[in-house]
């Protein structure tokens, strides 16, 4: 297919998909003497591969880039799930990182992993982030959250074994780390957009106030003849 035709099938607009041919994001089109490059099904995945990770993951372009070339260098070898999670947990805390706040964060979240017993790198981005996390959490006197960081782990553990028996077992190493990423970001959006509705769901029940008869939405009005 023609760009063109390739922009009708994806929804993406012609001067973004030449934007991310530029940019290296979508791989060039098949040339052909005398005729202008044809497009074919990958395209198109990686297309509604670009526009999840932006629109839904709200991913910033940079790191989509990063993560394409990934897709696009590591195709005869295992996806690097480790370094997929890196490169979607960007947060600098450059600047927290010398003070006894941080250190003492940084050993609370330490002994989180020892009683969970998880195996995480020092240097990992999520670590830091999670300090971070603390950090602040401390500073605006949050000890109420604080005190569930092992519930939160709990549940996380539980989703992430879900998320991994939930990947296939076999498949090629670009359909596995496309699987990966997909599985990383948008099973955050996943994650956080049905905590939400939790806890729309608990706060009604507790406190009995703006909730919402589903059962009774776009059902027909009844018929006010006899």
């Amino acid at each position: 297919m023609r760009i063109a035709e390739l922009s009708r099938r994806t929804g993406v607009p012609v001067p973004t998909i030449k934007y991310y041919l530029r940019e290296r994001i979508l791989p060039p089109g098949r040339e052909t003497t005398g005729v202008a490059p044809r497009y074919g099904p990958a395209h198109v995945r990686r297309l509604n591969l670009v526009r999840a990770l932006v629109d839904v993951g709200g991913l910033p372009m940079a790191t989509v880039r990063d993560l394409v070339a990934d897709l696009d260098s590591r195709r005869t070898a295992p996806p690097p799930l480790r370094d997929v999670s890196a490169r979607t947990t960007a947060l600098d805390q450059r600047e927290h990182r010398e003070t006894g706040l941080w250190r003492e964060a940084s050993a609370e979240a330490d002994a989180l992993f020892h009683r969970r017993g998880w195996r995480i790198r020092e240097n990992h981005p999520a670590r830091q982030q999670l300090i971070g996390l603390v950090v602040h959490l401390r500073q605006l006197g949050q000890a109420n959250l604080l005190g569930l960081l092992d519930e939160y782990a709990a549940s996380a553990e539980h989703l992430a074994t879900a998320e991994m028996r939930a990947m296939p077992a076999e498949s090629d190493a670009s359909s596995a780390l496309e699987d990966a990423v997909l599985n990383m970001v948008l099973g955050d959006v996943i994650s956080s957009t049905l905590r939400r509705l939790a806890q729309e769901h608990v706060s009604v029940g507790r406190f009995g106030a703006g909730g919402v008869d589903h059962r009774s939405v776009d059902r027909e009005p009844a018929s006010e003849t006899g």
